[in-house]
């Protein structure tokens, strides 16, 4: 069992920490974010937080920022994916194309 005072720093400073790197996040974010996007930033925080208040030689913490990384870039790739089978298809109707110009999505 591991001592989660130790490894989490303590509960109160952790708790902060996390507070004020997502209020950071959140604050300064210029992006719209998907909802998948912004919870793995929160919880990427609350990693960070545990990394500066608790143990940085923790490696599930590194790991888990790592599997919340992965996570958001497989969403990203299936989005691309389907916009780029979009856009092959598109191809096809000139008509489309126009209308999508006069729209303001660039091909």
């Amino acid at each position: 069992m591991i001592d989660r005072q130790k490894v989490h720093g303590p509960f109160s400073k952790n708790a902060y920490a996390a507070q004020q790197l997502k209020i950071i996040v959140r604050d300064n974010s210029s992006a719209s974010l998907s909802y998948e996007a912004a919870e793995a930033l929160d919880n990427i925080c609350q990693k960070m937080s545990r990394i500066i208040t608790g143990s940085a030689s923790y490696i599930d913490h590194w790991e888990d920022i790592q599997g919340y990384c992965e996570r958001v870039l497989e969403l990203i790739r299936q989005e691309e994916k389907i916009h780029n089978a979009n856009k092959v298809e598109n191809l096809h109707d000139p008509e489309r194309i126009l209308r999508e110009l006069e729209n303001g999505n660039a091909y």
